[in-house]
């Protein structure tokens, strides 16, 4: 997506960094952050909110901040996803929407959708391992 990204917009940057233990070099920001799905897995609901509290401080005044997850309102919830054993966390639209404002970011939208991976059509598991997904969406500026 990186390699994707660069050669569609090739006068910005893009870096793909781990929130888990990430600093930005000398107090640098940024104009725009998105995570997309990775703060589900071997998270708590805390770390959740914490990191959305983190990218706020990351970005220049005015940035961009789009977040997407599986809204769920869980606590190291063990599950099987895509026939594949996770602890995962997640937080509810409130919750979701609740951290963005606590962290004052305002919200410009708040999107939700449908997904149904296509995992047993690629071989990845079986069938019955694969159901329909909710989906939220959150486009927020700081």
């Amino acid at each position: 997506m990186i390699a994707a990204a660069t050669r569609n917009v090739p006068e910005a940057s893009f870096e793909k960094i781990d929130i888990k233990d990430f600093t930005p070099a000398d107090g640098k920001q940024y104009d725009a952050i998105t995570v997309y799905f990775s703060l589900i897995a071997s998270v708590t609901q805390e770390q959740i909110r914490s990191y959305i509290a983190k990218i706020y401080t990351w970005l220049n005044e005015g940035g961009l901040f789009i977040f997407a997850t599986v809204p769920i309102s869980g606590e190291n919830l063990e599950i099987t996803w895509m026939g594949r054993p996770i602890v995962a966390s997640s937080l509810s639209p409130d919750e979701v929407l609740a951290s963005m404002k606590a962290a004052t970011f305002e919200v410009l939208k708040a999107e939700n959708s449908k997904f149904m991976p296509r995992a047993a059509e690629a071989g990845i598991c079986q069938k019955e391992d694969v159901w329909e997904e909710d989906h939220l969406f959150v486009y927020a500026r700081k």
